[in-house]
């Protein structure tokens, strides 16, 4: 049975088995004149994006048979995930996207990746793709940023709220005696 045939078959097992409800791209034929080889080649899905490796041609969407004369082989070839809620989210349809930044805060079940230049406030962890923890879980909502604001409830740092008080305390002592 052909590296196509097979690919063809799993991912029919998987769509009828309901274990996948991604949108892949359509197979397809590759082919490298200048050494007679052939491939079978997936261009991805909603969570991934791979590019057809430098020196081969795609014979087009559902081309299914490797050219007379030619040899069918397999190779590897890149394939970039996407940076993006859906894909790093437990439950998702598609490949794994790029989770290598994501933060999970389970007081206030919230995901979020980390940016740079950005403190991030006590309650965040970031995930540990070794203990399953490379997605944000089904029940948690996505955050904007986990970056730590001088507006957001408790974002303000003991010493901005001493400041504030003294001076509020000032405010009142000054009205009192100049009424």
């Amino acid at each position: 049975m052909r590296l196509y045939d097979r690919m063809l078959i799993l991912l029919a097992l998987a769509v009828f088995l309901g274990t996948s409800s991604a949108a892949p791209a359509p197979p397809e034929m590759l082919i490298r004149n200048s050494t007679h080889e052939c491939m079978a080649f997936m261009a991805g899905d909603e969570c991934t994006d791979c590019e057809i490796p430098p020196g081969w041609t795609s014979l087009g969407y559902m081309s299914r048979d490797c050219p007379e004369g030619f040899t069918e082989v397999a190779r590897n070839y890149s394939c970039s995930p996407f940076k993006i809620p859906r894909c790093c989210s437990q439950g998702h349809s598609g490949g794994m996207g790029d989770c290598k930044t994501l933060l999970i805060d389970k007081l206030t079940m919230r995901c979020a990746f980390e940016k740079a230049n950005c403190t991030t406030p006590g309650g965040w962890e970031k995930s540990d793709p070794s203990n399953g923890g490379a997605q944000c879980p089904e029940n948690y909502r996505w955050a904007d940023s986990a970056c730590e604001s001088p507006l957001a409830p408790g974002g303000c740092s003991a010493a901005a709220f001493i400041i504030g008080a003294v001076l509020c305390m000032l405010i009142v002592s000054n009205t009192r005696f100049n009424t």
